[in-house]
């Protein structure tokens, strides 16, 4: 692949293990490819890792000071920073992932003549609506354009915010559909569950534990895997006990090591109440391995008509129903595992969101 332009800016937040920062390191790689300079900005000098990326150049600065919800109005360190950063490295484009404060962003961005490309990876219903709203528009006004992660996304931001830029483009999480796959050897015994995400309460991983105690009711010999961190990790492992359902629950912490998880189970239960994307669906499904959720927004996407397994509502007991049933038809499981994957390859391959991030560039770098 032949570079298309000189120098590309990659701004985030902040660094976290997550979607995002999955989504930026590809984006650094790709970017590696088709421009002579990369360089990443990060606004947040703490990071819990690093890119490492060789030749892409990362710095890092801190510039949440402010504990307040409305910080973003204060932070007049910002415009300085970016103004900065834009001398040092003369960038044709700026990728954003800072959101609101894509409003200081484009606006240095577009005196200096570089175009900038927002990225709406999250949704945030704002305590202050009418201020963020008011931001957002301006930022989209300076933007040359923005990219949402999925359709549902544009259709809860439009929504709640009652605004869209005027050049708007969809393109999905990459997955590693090549490292992530189905091993047709694996030995499962039909009766293990697997939650992996975040121990968080918007989340909702009490759900999945409630979920459980009603499996365990009907399927005593079910056992249920808990991959992740999170500030609620003891107060989920308290409820386990309340529920007496401690014995048949692991907390394995952080797993570094997600194919290799995915093919020791038979479903995933995904119980957070909305995702713009989720990740984790995508690649249990590229493992082969169906799904349970509640969750709206990307999820129902990924699912659409019952591919790969089912949506349902936020009870215990219709989680419950769906993942015994899963648990006790094997070919059902096989079945839609397969269809899953076949999806997650088709949509969501690292193929296809590098063939749509090098047009937008070219269209970005030729308009």
């Amino acid at each position: 692949m032949h570079t298309i332009g000189k120098s590309i800016l990659l701004v985030s937040p902040a660094m976290h293990k997550g979607g995002p920062f999955e989504d930026l390191k590809r984006q650094a790689h790709l970017s590696k490819r088709l421009f002579s300079s990369v360089n990443t900005l990060f606004l947040n000098n703490k990071p819990s890792e690093f890119l490492g990326i060789d030749a892409v150049n990362e710095e890092h600065f801190d510039i949440w000071s402010l504990k307040t919800p409305f910080y973003f109005l204060y932070n007049l360190q910002l415009p300085s920073i970016v103004k900065a950063a834009i001398g040092r490295c003369n960038p044709q484009i700026i990728l954003s992932y800072a959101s609101l404060w894509d409003y200081w962003i484009a606006g240095e961005a577009k005196k200096a003549g570089a175009k900038t490309i927002s990225v709406i990876h999250t949704f945030s219903k704002f305590r202050a609506k009418k201020i963020a709203t008011h931001y957002y528009r301006k930022a989209f006004d300076n933007s040359w354009g923005v990219i949402f992660i999925s359709n549902a996304i544009i259709r809860y931001f439009e929504e709640y915010h009652g605004v869209l830029p005027q050049r708007t483009f969809v393109v999905n999480s990459p997955i590693e559909t090549e490292k992530l796959f189905h091993n047709p050897n694996k030995r499962t015994d039909g009766r293990t569950i697997l939650y992996a995400g975040r121990l968080s309460p918007m989340k909702g991983t009490e759900l999945a534990l409630y979920a459980f105690a009603q499996i365990l009711n009907k399927m005593p010999d079910a056992k249920l895997l808990i991959a992740g961190e999170g500030m609620i990790e003891n107060q989920l492992k308290s409820l386990t006990v309340k529920l007496n359902i401690h014995n048949k629950v692991e907390f394995l912490g952080y797993y570094p090591n997600l194919p290799e998880l995915l093919n020791l189970v038979d479903v995933l239960i995904h119980t957070s109440p909305y995702e713009t994307f989720s990740r984790i669906i995508a690649e249990s499904l590229c493992c082969e391995v169906p799904v349970v959720t509640c969750s709206k927004g990307g999820p129902e996407e990924i699912l659409e008509g019952g591919i790969g397994g089912f949506l349902v509502e936020p009870t215990p007991e219709a989680i419950a129903d769906k993942i015994i049933y899963l648990l006790k038809n094997p070919e059902i499981r096989t079945k839609l595992g397969k269809e899953g994957r076949e999806r997650i390859v088709e949509r969501y391959s690292i193929k296809n969101f590098e063939e749509k991030m090098t047009a937008i560039y070219k269209q970005a770098l030729e308009g």
